[in-house]
């Protein structure tokens, strides 16, 4: 169970993705997802059409926006209805992917016994605090960490983004696997020897809200006073970052199925979050992307696990905050990476190890095996 649409590009990489994965694997596999739009979209037919081919069988439900809360309340009504009918279709299994899915499947389960995974994809009150949309002394904020804790009591497993989250959690005495944002690493692959790559940095995804935009610019600037020719690639959705552009910044809207090959025109990329507790459980999927595609990455510090993995592994820098001089510093260590001949395969190598979806899907399967055996589920 989904609350990202299937139709949207979070959706098809880090939804439909895996349950395809695992239809493969001979799960039999049934989806119910929440869809901003309907049968009129031209990703419709193709996506049903993918997942009738693995045998998946996919309800999809209208997704609504309006009026806040109130409608999040009706989501799960109608949810819980069709998660019942799937109860009764002989689904012995619920996999909730994250919060407003986890509600439902404990609604299923204190009717019905049926166990369920809660796919904890991150400190959801934390992340609507951090973005200045709920307060933290406010009736949200409480009543989503209530609900959060009662999901992590009741959850017959729990899988995380991040070691860092795994090991709050530990401590609290709830164990959980850690499954961080995979890709298809066929898909995302380092460009070819001598292709070329016009442009030195990217920046992949959303460019309001939560990211940094800003800081982003500031950093290219920085790098650019260190390398006066570089350009700066930005892969948007839809019309945003509209306006005026700095020298040297291209924008561009792109299709899910046009990013791989559009990173593999820059050198590296960039992971701007701001600081607070919701982001150590997070596990952006564009930085498993540039990984795929052997570009190191720059990244705000607290994003997951990357404060160590990436030095770690020397595949890129980590800010130490956003002075001046920190951006100095992380530009002299990004110069000395995209020096490095090894660079790009260390980056791939650490893909392969870490964000591969094979590798995910593996894991998830292992984890529904692992609950089937504990809870007598056939």
């Amino acid at each position: 169970m989904s609350y990202n649409g299937l139709l949207e590009p979070l959706g098809r990489s880090q939804v439909m993705a895996y349950v395809l994965g695992l239809a493969d694997g001979h799960h039999p596999m049934r989806i119910l997802s929440f869809e901003k739009d309907g049968p009129e979209s031209p990703r419709w037919g193709p996506t049903a059409s993918a997942l009738r081919e693995k045998g998946v069988v996919w309800s999809a439900l209208r997704y609504h926006r309006r009026p806040a809360v109130l409608s999040t309340a009706f989501d799960v009504l109608v949810g819980t209805a069709s998660a019942l009918r799937e109860v009764r279709c002989g689904v012995r299994l619920l996999h909730a992917r994250s919060h407003v899915p986890a509600l439902i499947a404990e609604l299923v389960r204190l009717v019905t016994g049926v166990p369920y995974v809660f796919d904890f994809r991150g400190l959801l009150a934390e992340e609507y605090a951090d973005s200045g949309l709920w307060k933290r002394d406010g009736l949200l904020f409480h009543l989503t960490n209530a609900f959060e804790g009662r999901f992590l009591r009741s959850a017959a497993a729990v899988v995380v983004l991040t070691k860092r989250l795994q090991r709050e959690l530990g401590d609290a005495g709830t164990p959980a696997t850690v499954i961080p944002c995979a890709v298809d690493l066929a898909a995302f692959r380092p460009a070819d020897a001598g292709q070329p790559r016009p442009f030195d940095l990217v920046y992949s995804g959303s460019w309001s809200g939560r990211y940094l935009v800003d800081r982003v610019l500031q950093f290219f600037a920085a790098y650019r006073a260190v390398r006066p020719e570089a350009r700066l690639l930005l892969l948007l959705r839809g019309s945003e970052g509209d306006g005026p552009l700095a020298e040297g910044v291209e924008r561009r809207s792109v299709g899910p199925e046009e990013v791989p090959a559009q990173l593999r025109q820059a050198r590296a990329g960039l992971c701007f979050l701001p600081s607070g507790r919701a982001q150590g459980a997070a596990s952006p999927v564009k930085v498993s992307e540039y990984l795929a595609c052997g570009l190191p990455v720059v990244s705000t510090p607290g994003v997951g696990d990357l404060d160590t993995l990436l030095p770690e592994t020397r595949t890129g820098v980590v800010l130490h905050d956003m002075s001046p001089a920190a951006f100095e510093e992380a530009v002299r260590g990004l110069v000395r990476l995209l020096g490095d001949g090894d660079t790009a395969a260390r980056c791939r190598a650490l893909a392969e190890r870490v964000f591969d979806l094979q590798g995910a899907v593996a894991t998830y399967a292992r984890v529904y095996q692992a609950v089937r055996s504990s809870s007598g589920v056939r």
